[in-house]
């Protein structure tokens, strides 16, 4: 069966199992569909997403014994009955479970779930594939899967064995596994699951899934692939651009759109590895990250001309300016931006509270870099924080109907995305649709003024090319419409 695959699983000394590509694949293909061996949605939305398929729940389809798993419909009922049957107790108590043992109440959901599944199971340790090549692995690839028990700590060691023991009372004996495998299953959930997106134009983390092939893809923070809910708990990877025969297949664990040392240091909190990916391996001064760490000089920036005119480079213990000299130590840079993190943080905040003129007034300066001694340090466009701060001010202004402060806001981190950003990247991709819509948006309102010396027919060209873009990422990236994708076509035809 492996052959019809366009990867096979190989072994690297230093980086373990992986997959590899068994012939060249073309940029947007798919490369793999897998179901998951089993996924649950996150506690804080399980009233509201069917738990087979995570599109919205009916309020009246539920387990009436535990009240907590909900469906979109009896078909979706049906498909999860058998292995709910078994976990219905469990999943009952285990909101009490967790806090009496101090375990995250999701892992040990995500727990109860595959020791009822893998009752169920064929257990002939095949991994299965169905007429249209999704793969659906057995318990016994799960087995296989890497971990990192002995770094987790000895502390969540100990809360998941006793919600283990506890879990274990409540579901049927022919569920029950020793004590420190469900540690282990744990420890694997921990390196080998992904989140699933709701399938809303919200686009929001809905739940998180075991997948046992999909797990043996390894990080990059410049990867090949991406990965996509296909539903009906199926992730689906694609190629993001020509990936020759026998090249290693890679995703991005997190969020790569951040400074270099922030990648690292997440990847060794959660993943419990030191990233030595292409990216991470290369000279600051040849990677996107010197952008996305990046101030300029403040003497130079308003002369320079290009993206790297006044870029400070890090020489020793400073930034210096490369023309004027101009140079400033690099403790006093980290000490300044703390500062602006924790008003980005507060503006974030008031932007859930409806806050939107107390997010204004709290970015309104910083925005234009940190303050060392009376002096501002300007960020770059693309630094990862600059970015973080223009995408809260345009959604701000926007919600305060100052339509053409939010244009200049998006089309300011449309810019600074493009920079640091590969060609099909789903961020990218929402950039262009926010861009697009706040050119939309100053179109239809005869009383916006036409800004930057734009006429109209100039706004539609952008906000035609922007929503285009937006398509053509997402058919690369998702292999079909973003639920936002209506939109966009309504206005391509403005």
């Amino acid at each position: 069966m492996s052959e019809h695959f366009l990867w096979r699983v190989d072994y690297d000394p230093k980086r373990g199992r992986l997959l590899r590509a068994t012939r060249d694949v073309k940029t947007g293909q798919c490369v793999l569909r897998e179901r998951a061996y089993d996924n649950v949605v996150l506690s804080t939305n399980r009233a509201a997403l069917c738990a087979v398929c995570l599109h919205a729940a009916a309020a009246d389809i539920c387990c009436d014994d535990c009240s907590t798993v909900f469906f979109c419909s009896e078909k979706c009922r049906g498909a999860l009955q058998d292995v709910h049957e078994k976990e219905c107790e469990a999943l009952e108590e285990v909101d009490l479970t967790a806090a009496k043992t101090k375990t995250d109440v999701d892992l040990l959901r995500l727990l109860i779930r595959i020791l009822a599944a893998r009752s169920l199971d064929a257990a002939d340790g095949k991994l299965h594939a169905d007429d249209e090549g999704i793969v659906k692995a057995s318990y016994a690839n799960v087995k296989d899967l890497v971990h990192v028990l002995d770094k987790e700590g000895g502390l969540w060691v100990d809360h998941v064995r006793a919600g283990a023991r506890k879990i274990m009372e409540d579901l049927p004996d022919e569920c029950h596994l020793p004590v420190e495998e469900v540690v282990v299953i744990a420890a694997q959930i921990n390196e080998n699951s992904y989140a699933l997106d709701a399938l809303d134009e919200k686009h929001l983390v809905a739940a998180v899934g075991l997948f046992a092939i999909c797990g043996l893809v390894n990080h990059s923070c410049q990867p090949n692939c991406t990965w996509s809910n296909a539903g009906d708990s199926i992730m689906e990877v694609r190629a993001l651009r020509d990936i020759n025969e026998g090249e290693e297949f890679t995703l991005s664990y997190i969020d790569i759109d951040v400074e270099r040392d922030e990648r690292r240091e997440e990847l060794r909190k959660t993943k419990h590895f030191e990233c030595r990916c292409e990216r991470c391996a290369a000279p600051l001064s040849e990677s996107v990250d010197r952008f996305l760490e990046g101030f300029c000089c403040p003497t130079c920036s308003s002369k320079a001309v290009g993206e790297n005119e006044c870029l400070l480079v890090q020489v020793e213990d400073k930034l210096l300016c490369p023309n004027c000299q101009f140079d400033v130590p690099k403790t006093v840079i980290a000490s300044a931006i703390l500062t602006v993190r924790a008003k980005l943080a507060n503006a974030k905040q008031y932007l859930n509270q409806f806050r939107y003129a107390s997010v204004v007034a709290e970015l309104g300066d910083v925005l234009r870099g940190v303050n060392v001694n009376g002096q501002v340090i300007p960020f770059h466009l693309s630094h990862s924080v600059a970015i973080a701060m223009t995408r809260v001010l345009s959604d701000a202004q926007l919600k305060l109907g100052n339509v053409v402060e939010a244009y200049k806001f998006r089309r300011r981190l449309l810019k600074a995305l493009q920079l640091v950003s590969w060609r099909y990247h789903l961020p990218l991709a929402l950039a262009h649709f926010d861009y697009a819509e706040a050119l939309r948006r100053m179109l239809v309102d005869s009383t916006t003024p036409v800004c930057e010396n734009l006429d109209r027919d100039e706004l539609q060209r952008e906000m035609r090319a922007s929503y285009q873009a937006f398509s053509d990422i997402c058919a690369v990236c998702l292999g079909k419409p973003h639920p936002l994708r209506h939109r966009a076509v309504a206005s391509l035809k403005y």
